[in-house]
């Protein structure tokens, strides 16, 4: 079946591939062994430039897969902390490590804002729900 696309089996495709790249590294041999001092120059640099090529490709492919791998070892390994068990000292401690909100000294400006709107308006919603709530319970 020598140079169809199409084998019957996986070791005729195996025979037909190796005669392809033995005759290609043949015919690239004789055209350096033939060819100028400035002709073996070039094909040297491209080969080198190939070479180059593929191992910037296999080690953006590696870093990836590393950053990948230790995205989905984080996300399988860390637990979700659960704060609903922490008093208001505590709680106030992990919203100013989170940066969710800032704490003053007394002798600061009073202009300065102490929380992150987005905060604001979290605790604006809960107050409001929870006025509803109310209402709901007395009218019940």
């Amino acid at each position: 079946m020598g140079g169809s696309q199409t084998h019957s089996s996986l070791s005729g495709a195996v025979k037909d591939m190796r005669k392809a790249v033995s005759s290609t590294i043949i015919r690239n041999a004789l055209d350096l062994r033939e060819g100028t001092a400035f002709q073996r120059g070039r094909a040297l640099g491209r080969i080198e430039k190939e070479i180059q090529w593929q191992v910037n490709d296999a080690a953006a492919t590696t870093r990836r897969n590393l950053k990948d791998a230790r995205r989905s070892l984080r996300r399988h390994t860390t637990k979700v902390e659960d704060w609903s068990e922490l008093n208001e000292e505590e709680l106030i401690k992990k919203l100013v490590e989170r940066k969710v909100i800032k704490l003053y000294n007394e002798g600061a400006d009073s202009n300065d804002e102490s929380c992150i709107a987005g905060f604001v308006g979290v605790c604006q919603h809960c107050l409001n729900k929870q006025a509803t709530t109310k209402v709901h319970n007395i009218n019940e």
